[in-house]
């Protein structure tokens, strides 16, 4: 790079497209245009308490902290960056301390973006897939807006499996009948160990979850809250009642379009968060969380009892990240093994410490921090319109909440009886089932017809594309077809999610085309993804549509 400044040079390998250029100090103007002029894509500027806004372009993201920062670096698209650099403006001073906290938001926020990525090119296909194939099951069952309010002013307890549930969790049976027991799978067997059964059971994962119940007699809880994402075998469980949700419009949204209310959960990327959000729906008051440790607490990640307990973290030999390995000899050891046969299918998490729940600061991951912080944004927001507790008793401290004991906050909230199965049983009487069923199927039945449409329009761009450069009409022609074609898409919006990479990928190769023949070569290869990705949802649609026929 060709800067105006040693202080304005970046490190080797550097990509001007895709890494991330960050400045630090007010007047950057000049800075800015020098590094635009250099062809650098992805810039930001953070700004010092107390200085005043300059005139930027519209796509230079500005930031006044750490947090404003990891939010507008979430926000870029195209190519992941693989690398971001923190600079001062030239001339200007950039407290260390400052420094460490803003790179080290720039480290975990590029973290996340890939781990998101990943997730969703590991995922998209399992998440339209399942997502269709539960669709009548959506249809049959009632959505967590049916419970709206169902336990107004009652306490919720969410339980999560972390460390430290194992010392408090017998408190949890001691007034089990005065609050909403709200948890997931993977704390079954310890509340097992203290006769506690819990009022809902959370799920929000994809993946096939029986190895975190197994024999657990599921007919006794009352109620089940599912995303519509989950895996299909979990829709077949034998609980009293089944509720379902969304947890991103963009993922599995369209799983409830049509239906009343608007039945989604906020996850904060946990099942805890959607556990958490569930309760707030529900009206409790106090929130409690119990065995939301958030830390590393003894080097353990779960809580005794749960079927990956003898999971212990191994350290990296530079001190930096982690992966979770298990004692094979465990029959509790449950979870599907990595490559190796030793680990979980997890990739390194990185190490980082924060405040902890009894002071000082304690050991966590970058994934823990993130749903701590998506925590305490969630006490904030929500101050004022529930009282909430972290009674982990244990782990990292969370802004926004009080910490207690569990027995205490339990001993003086938790005093009256209250019949948690009855409430979610009369939400989910009140379920228009007829009607749910009739706006299901029409909505399947038009994404059959789109798909369809879709799937041909697609073969005549493919097909004309190859002959248009040379007929005087023929441009205008396929730009009217891929016109239609775009409108088709726009109403099956699971087909984006399941080739995201290849929709990307190109549109990049037909932004950076040179000439028309690389253009139309670009625009081939998205039709052949449309007709690929249409070609493999058409089937599950279509059964989908069968069940819920009529005649079915």
């Amino acid at each position: 790079m060709r800067a105006r400044s040693r202080t304005l040079s970046v490190p080797a390998g550097w990509s001007f497209d895709r890494d991330i250029f960050v400045l630090y100090g007010a007047g950057a103007g000049p800075a800015v245009e020098a590094l635009r002029a250099s062809g650098q894509r992805n810039l930001a500027v953070v700004l010092p308490a107390g200085a005043a806004a300059p005139e930027l372009p519209g796509d230079v993201a500005l930031a006044r902290s750490a947090d404003e920062l990891a939010a507008a670096l979430s926000r870029i698209e195209g190519e992941l960056p693989r690398q971001a650099v923190l600079k001062p403006v030239p001339g200007q001073a950039l407290p260390e301390r400052t420094a460490r906290e803003l790179r080290r938001r720039m480290e975990d926020t590029l973290h996340a973006m890939s781990v998101s990525r990943n997730t969703l090119e590991a995922y998209g296909r399992t998440w339209a897939e399942q997502g269709i194939g539960n669709l009548p099951a959506v249809a049959r069952h009632p959505t967590v807006e049916s419970l709206r309010g169902a336990c107004a002013g009652r306490p919720a307890v969410v339980v999560s499996p972390g460390p430290s549930l194992s010392k408090n969790v017998a408190r949890l049976a001691e007034s089990r009948d005065g609050a909403v027991v709200i948890t997931c799978f993977h704390a079954l067997a310890s509340l097992e160990t203290a006769g506690v059964v819990p009022d809902v059971v959370v799920a929000v994962d994809p993946k096939n979850l029986d190895w975190q119940f197994g024999d657990y007699d599921l007919a006794r809880v009352p109620a089940l809250a599912l995303a519509t994402t989950c895996h299909p075998s979990l829709f077949e469980l034998p609980a009293g009642c089944l509720f379902t949700f969304h947890t991103a419009p963009a993922i599995d949204g369209w799983t409830h379009a049509g239906l009343p209310g608007a039945p989604a959960l906020d996850t904060g990327g946990t099942v805890a968060g959607a556990a958490f959000s569930l309760a707030l729906l529900m009206g409790c008051d106090p929130v409690v969380l119990a065995g939301q440790d958030l830390a590393l607490t003894g080097g353990r990640y779960y809580a005794d009892a749960t079927p990956d307990a003898a999971s212990a973290v191994r350290v990296s030999e530079d001190g930096r990240s982690f992966v979770l390995a298990r004692d094979l000899a465990d029959p509790r050891s449950l979870a599907p093994l990595g490559k190796d046969g030793r680990t979980f299918e997890n990739r390194p998490d990185r190490l980082r410490e924060v405040p902890g729940y009894w002071g000082g600061m304690v050991e966590t991951s970058s994934t823990f921090v993130r749903f701590r912080e998506w925590f305490a944004a969630a006490a904030a927001a929500n101050a004022g319109r529930a009282r909430l507790f972290n009674c982990t008793e244990g782990g990292a401290y969370v802004e926004g909440m009080r910490h207690e004991r569990l027995a205490d906050v339990l001993g003086e909230h938790a005093t009256e009886p209250f019949e948690a199965a009855a409430a979610l049983e009369a939400a989910a009487a009140a379920w228009d089932r007829a009607c749910a069923a009739a706006i299901v199927r029409a909505r399947l039945e038009g994404y059959v017809a789109q798909t369809r449409r879709a799937l041909e329009l697609a073969r005549r761009c493919r097909d004309l594309s190859r002959t248009a450069a040379r007929h005087g009409d023929g441009l205008a022609r396929l730009a009217k077809l891929e016109r239609r074609l775009t409108s088709a898409l726009a109403g099956l919006p699971f087909l984006g999610i399941v080739s995201e990479r290849e929709i990307r990928q190109a549109q990049e190769a037909g932004s950076g085309a040179g000439t028309l023949e690389e253009n139309l070569c670009a625009a081939r290869r998205l039709y052949a993804v449309v007709e690929e990705t249409g070609t493999l949802l058409l089937g599950p649609l279509e059964r989908a549509r069968a069940e819920l026929s009529p005649r079915a």
